[in-house]
């Protein structure tokens, strides 16, 4: 079934009546599939990825370009900026998950994702996507595909208590270079490599977690598997 644009209207306000918590999901999409808009399941995704965008975590399912452009301009108007910047990281965390796939690149979106930058000033880099960064959701039952730690809210401001906000490979400080635009801005990095996680591995936020800036965040990851922060450091002194 096509999905036409004034589908895609009604269902991003019936996606937003189950965040707001005006209509359960069920309702919500049988109401959808009954006007005959889409069907019962395509109702599902687009409230599920409309969920995600709120909670700035990644998707596995895919809308089409007008589709996302409507979710992200109607987010900023009815949300506000911080919720869009959100919205920007969830969407370029799908995408990252699918370019990884080797079947296509999403090019369009990436296209939007830089278009709605451009166009709304967006300075905040909330949508730059690492490879242990991503953390996608289906429903109500969470898939972690890469690496969920860094992106727990707990264990990023536990992990800043102990190590504190400074850059721990180049010492770089957020609030000292932007005052208060950047207190406590800093990245969280997993030190722990995926391939040496058993199934019954406990995260130890003292020992596997680190502060690092974004830069050198991307630098980590220049190899696989991720560098460790000394060896970058090393580098960083010697060069």
């Amino acid at each position: 079934m096509k999905i036409s644009e004034s589908s895609v209207h009604f269902i991003y306000d019936a996606a937003k009546n189950v965040y707001d918590s005006k209509q359960t999901i069920v309702s919500a999409a049988k109401e959808v599939s009954d006007k005959g808009l889409m069907s019962d399941g395509s109702a599902r995704i687009y409230i599920n990825i409309f969920i995600s965008l709120m909670k700035g975590v990644g998707h596995t399912r895919a809308m089409n370009e007008y589709s996302t452009i409507y979710f992200l301009e109607s987010i900023y108007k009815d949300y506000g900026s911080y919720q869009f910047e959100l919205a920007l990281q969830a969407t370029a965390h799908h995408v990252n998950y699918y370019n990884s796939l080797g079947k296509g690149r999403r090019t369009s979106i990436e296209k939007v994702i830089a278009d709605m930058k451009t166009k709304y000033n967006v300075q905040s880099n909330a949508y730059s996507v690492y490879p242990d960064e991503v953390e996608f959701i289906e429903g109500k039952v969470k898939k972690t595909y890469v690496n969920k730690y860094e992106r727990s809210a707990s264990a990023r401001q536990k992990a800043i208590v102990v190590h504190g906000v400074n850059c721990i490979v180049c010492d770089f400080n957020f609030e000292e270079t932007y005052g208060t635009l950047g207190t406590g801005f800093i990245h969280i990095h997993h030190l722990i490599d995926l391939s040496e996680m058993g199934s019954e591995y406990s995260l130890n936020v003292e020992t596997d977690l680190v502060p690092v800036c974004p830069n050198c965040h991307a630098m980590l990851h220049k190899t696989k598997p991720a560098m460790k922060p000394e060896e970058l450091k090393h580098y960083l002194t010697s060069v």
